[in-house]
């Protein structure tokens, strides 16, 4: 492993002004002792790990089995936060290639799709939900956060490395193939005719739409949904944010089996 003692050291460019989108999306940057451990543990490829020195000598043996010896660096925090350019909670970093993207044919199982969701902790709030509620597909268009994003990894507390994700130029001839291939087309969203979430009981084929922080779903993707559904709530308040309804409808759907 190599020490970094220069602020402009290239070796650890990428890592450089991480308050700056990283925008290569050819890479990614997992920051965070459980996150980096996550991604050690994964089969994705890691390509580099800037760190705290004692982070890498307590975990030698796994690094040493997924990265290079000449590309295993670390620094004291303060030259670490002065290269980032804000500290760190926990001084662990690394630089990884994404999972490839999946093709729309090879999604099996239920999906959760994600229409115009632009907040990238929300869609790391999500991620974090479908994995634990065992979905794992997702389905999301551009306009939606790159999942890769830091905060979307660090938010998902790695659970991204698990996802079979696919992005589409067109959320609506998706859905209509998804249509075709027998899928049942949920959109969760309060609307004058939506039906209550917890009166729906299948469990399979599920494709399960999800919207804007303020808009909700799009209005044509309401039209050719099959069911629309609402989760229940007091007259108090519009709605809920959408990474925690998401939690209660797939929450639901999990608890159906």
């Amino acid at each position: 492993m190599i020490e970094i003692t220069d602020i402009d050291d290239k070796r650890v460019s990428e890592f450089k002004n991480l308050k700056k989108n990283h925008n290569n999306t050819n890479t990614f940057i997992a920051d965070g002792e459980k996150v980096v451990l996550k991604l050690l543990n994964s089969d994705l490829k890691i390509l580099k790990i800037f760190s705290k020195k004692e982070f890498i000598l307590e975990n030698i043996e796994l690094i040493n089995t997924k990265i290079s010896n000449n590309n295993i660096f670390y620094a004291d925090k303060q030259l670490l936060a002065d290269i980032i350019g804000f500290r760190l909670h926990t001084g662990v970093m690394a630089l990884a290639a994404p999972k490839e993207m999946t093709s729309l044919e090879n999604l099996v199982g239920n999906i959760v799709i994600l229409n115009n969701i632009i907040d990238a902790e929300n869609v790391g709030s999500i991620i974090r939900n479908c994995v634990g509620f065992g979905f794992l597909n997702i389905i999301l268009d551009k306009q939606s956060a790159y999942l890769y994003l830091r905060r979307t990894v660090r938010v998902s507390m790695g659970a991204v490395f698990k996802i079979n994700y696919l992005y589409t130029d067109n959320l609506i001839n998706t859905i209509k193939h998804l249509k075709q291939r027998n899928f049942t087309i949920i959109s969760i969203e309060n609307t004058t005719n939506s039906e209550n979430l917890f009166d729906y009981k299948v469990i399979s084929n599920l494709a399960i739409i999800f919207g804007n922080e303020s808009k909700g779903i799009n209005s044509d993707i309401l039209e050719i949904s099959d069911k629309i559904l609402q989760i229940p709530i007091t007259k108090s308040i519009d709605s809920l944010n959408v990474s925690n309804a998401s939690a209660i409808a797939l929450n639901y759907f999990y608890n159906l089996k």
